[in-house]
């Protein structure tokens, strides 16, 4: 019974961490794309393809939402980088 209850006790531990280590990847990802925009695809930081004032209001959106730690801009900016043949970075 006691062994159960250490099986049970670390795998509700495990199930617990595992989500934020995940979040935790995704927020990564997403600044790796705002990054990699701003860098390929935008102007004003001295980027190869365009500017600030060029950049997609989409993908300024995106990119403020990464930066804060909200992943819903992912897609967004997987769009605009692959729209820009510019290649994404690795996610994981």
């Amino acid at each position: 019974m006691k062994t159960q209850t250490i099986v049970l006790v670390t795998g509700f531990a495990l199930a617990l961490t595992s989500p934020a280590f995940a979040q935790g990847k995704d927020v990564a990802y997403c600044q790796a794309l705002a990054a990699k925009y701003q860098t390929y695809a935008g102007q004003g930081s001295g980027g190869r393809h365009g500017g600030a004032d060029n950049q997609d209001i989409d993908a300024r959106r995106a990119i403020e939402k990464c930066n804060s730690g909200d992943t819903s801009g992912v897609p967004v900016l997987e769009q605009a980088l692959t729209n820009a043949k510019i290649a994404l970075p690795p996610h994981g």
